[in-house]
């Protein structure tokens, strides 16, 4: 049995657990006065309501609340919610998400105002559900992911270092000395033999690069293979070979001297066909689903895959983090986004879908060393892997936009006030959060679809507002800038907006953001700009961790169940570092 398929194939509708029985605590104040102040809901607080969840009456009147939004005022979600476990908080979730009509009765969509100047930020509630998840007492669940996540990290590990048999190069069938170089990637050369239709992707090891970091993508690929719904298609991994003497001279890649160290697999040309390359729609969109799909999946196993490395301010210093807003000490907004269509250009996703699945750290490996994702950032002493995980799968969103607006670009397609293609980049942004969100939580399409039909989400702004931001040529947002105003219809008649750039590093009058020659997204330590966006991201990411972590137990035990198999079946294979072709 594989490491993760049997986990994939349970149920959708499969049961929560709830807490034992319990009586309806009218001690506690905050219970005590949303009943006061609901004295309809009281009046109606009969066997019917409090069997709607079985054996958890709290969670029934929340439910039944939510069914009558008209009988509630702005106090009464925080009123309601404020007793909830942790636990009770992830079966709420999914008990919402699979009644997805009850978000009519959430009040969580309202932005006040965008502030778009340096130091400045978005002011809304959107963020209020995730933040609500964060501040619970709760280890359990948090416990079940990392400790799958280490698990999966230490035995890949151990199979993959201590099982080697390192030999020399010329071990292997591939002769490298008799054929052609078809492209040059960075550190990676596609290399085909004379009198074959077979193509080599041979890559190098980075000076100052671990080999246990070198082995990992050999180790995730094997892993993933196994997996029947990874949609991806990935390489055949050959050898990792730590040849004596290297032979590449012809090969125009920088390599290590000291401890050389080749990594080959098979592939077919165009695994290097990057995604916002591909120019037929259709063809773009099926490879952008898997990607999409199987990146999900890939986070809610507890790993973080980069998708594309993006940065605010200096990219040495900070990785962009989506949520911000759920980090209490840094500035709403989380500055500007860097040069990121020159991040773009090499992503992790590609016409077979999700690329390089060994890239990334295990959420273990960034709660021992939170710079990895400049999760140093991160003050709180509870919910860090509730914030890793929402802000992971913000992330991949926010990078498929991103390849989105990049293809766009390329196309010279990009127009914020075609109303036809508002309206295609709407379709397009809800169908890809929609994969991502089933990918994460594997529940199926159409429950994912439905979810997402009732969020308070205007897909056609969204789309409006991810393109305005990137437009700089005559229709685009420098002329409104420069004018200190802001389009009628990009943002909800109800926000208002504040624009200031005297002071902003990063901008030129007639010209926009800027990082030297390169386009930014945003000003200088201020917002992204892209409301309905941040609203997705909020929305999904929560309830999406709150369903996962909701099926944990069951998830992470059968994993890990599979994760021993799957070691036994390497070790019996004696994979080694020099596979024969």
């Amino acid at each position: 049995m594989s490491l993760i398929s049997s986990s994939l194939s349970l149920s959708s509708k499969a049961m929560i657990e709830f807490p034992s029985r319990w009586e309806l605590d009218l001690q506690s104040p905050s219970q005590r006065a949303f009943l006061a102040a609901h004295p309809a809901i009281f009046n109606r607080l009969d066997d019917t309501v409090l069997k709607q969840i079985p054996h958890h009456p709290w969670l029934s009147v929340l439910v039944y609340a939510l069914e009558f939004p008209e009988t509630l005022d702005k106090k009464a979600w925080n009123m309601l919610y404020a007793d909830l476990s942790l636990k009770e908080t992830h079966c709420i979730l999914c008990y919402i998400f699979e009644h997805p009509e009850l978000i009519q009765g959430m009040d969580l969509g309202s932005a006040d105002t965008l502030s778009i100047q340096p130091w400045g930020g978005a002011f809304h509630n959107f963020h209020q559900l995730g933040m609500d998840l964060m501040k619970k007492e709760g280890e359990f669940e948090e416990n079940l992911v990392m400790n799958f996540s280490k698990g999966m990290a230490r035995k890949v590990k151990k199979v993959y270092e201590t099982e080697t048999d390192w030999r020399d190069l010329k071990s292997t069938s591939v002769d490298f000395t008799k054929g052609k170089i078809i492209k040059v990637l960075g550190r990676t050369v596609l290399f085909q033999p004379n009198d074959s239709d077979k193509i080599f992707a041979c890559k190098f090891l980075r000076t100052g690069e671990s080999i246990s970091e070198f082995c990992r993508e050999k180790a995730m690929i094997e892993i993933f293979r196994e997996c029947s719904r990874f949609k991806s298609r990935l390489p055949i991994p050959i050898s990792i070979s730590n040849p004596k003497s290297l032979p590449f001279e012809e090969f125009p890649v920088d390599v290590e001297k000291d401890q050389p160290a080749l990594y080959v697999q098979q592939v077919e040309e165009h695994y290097y066909h990057y995604l916002h390359q591909i120019k037929d729609d259709s063809t773009w969109n099926e490879a952008r689903k898997k990607f999409l799909f199987d990146s999900g999946l890939q986070l809610s196993l507890g790993q973080l895959p980069p998708f594309v490395e993006l940065f605010h301010n200096e990219e040495s210093v900070r990785k962009y983090q989506p949520l911000a807003n759920l980090i209490p000490n840094i500035n709403r907004g989380a500055g500007r986004l860097e040069t990121p269509f020159l991040k773009t250009q090499y992503p992790n996703a590609g016409a077979w879908g999700a690329r390089d699945v060994g890239d990334g750290p295990h959420l273990s490996e960034v709660v021992k060393n939170p710079t990895l994702e400049s999760f140093d950032l991160f003050k709180l002493k509870k919910g860090k892997v509730h914030y890793l995980l929402m802000n992971g799968l913000a992330k991949l969103m926010l990078v498929d936009s991103l390849l989105l607006l990049h293809r766009l670009r390329l196309q010279e397609r990009l127009d914020w006030k075609d109303p036809s293609l508002v309206q295609t980049v709407a379709g397009w942004l809800k169908e890809g959060q929609i994969e991502a969100l089933c990918g994460f939580t594997q529940k199926s399409l159409d429950m994912c679809r439905a979810f997402i039909d009732q969020l308070p989400i205007d897909w056609d702004r969204q789309a409006k507002q991810i393109m305005f931001w990137v437009q700089d040529d005559e229709k685009g947002y420098p002329q409104y800038l420069d004018a200190g105003k802001l389009p009628e219809g990009l943002y909800d008649s109800k926000m208002s907006s504040v624009i200031d750039l005297k002071k902003a590093q990063n901008y030129s009058q007639g010209v926009g953001f800027l990082s030297g020659s390169d386009a930014d997204i945003g000003c200088y330590n201020g917002p992204l700009g892209w409301i309905e966006s941040e609203k997705s991201w909020y929305w999904i990411s929560a309830f999406a961790v709150g369903v996962h972590i909701c099926q944990s137990k069951d998830v992470y035990s059968i994993n890990e169940k599979n994760l021993c198999e799957s070691q036994k079946k390497l070790k019996l294979r004696r994979l080694s570092f020099s596979e024969e072709i």
